[in-house]
């Protein structure tokens, strides 16, 4: 089950004045700009991308993984936690 941690109600927003993004056979492509730094997201990566809009938070992300995949709710919500903590950490999100 689902912890309702403070975090899970942070809605990321992508910091889209300093990256270029294009999706390429499933991957994404991310270029931030300001270190010139590419990163590449797996396709789990770039269907998490996809729902980061500024308004669904981490909890809604989390369930819709949840009711499209099969797996442990812990671990969706263990991988979703680290992922948009990397990519918070690197500048590529921010929360609204």
């Amino acid at each position: 089950m689902l912890k309702n941690q403070p975090e899970h109600n942070h809605k990321p927003i992508i910091n889209k004045r300093q990256l270029a993004w294009r999706a390429i056979d499933g991957e994404l492509i991310i270029v931030h700009i300001p270190s010139n730094k590419v990163y590449r997201l797996n396709p789990m990566g770039l269907y998490i991308w996809d729902r980061i809009d500024g308004q669904k938070n981490l909890s809604d992300i989390i369930g819709l993984i949840g009711a499209e995949f099969d797996a442990s709710p812990e671990n969706i919500e263990k991988d979703v936690l680290e992922f948009t903590d990397n990519l918070l950490k690197h500048n590529i999100i921010k929360y609204a």
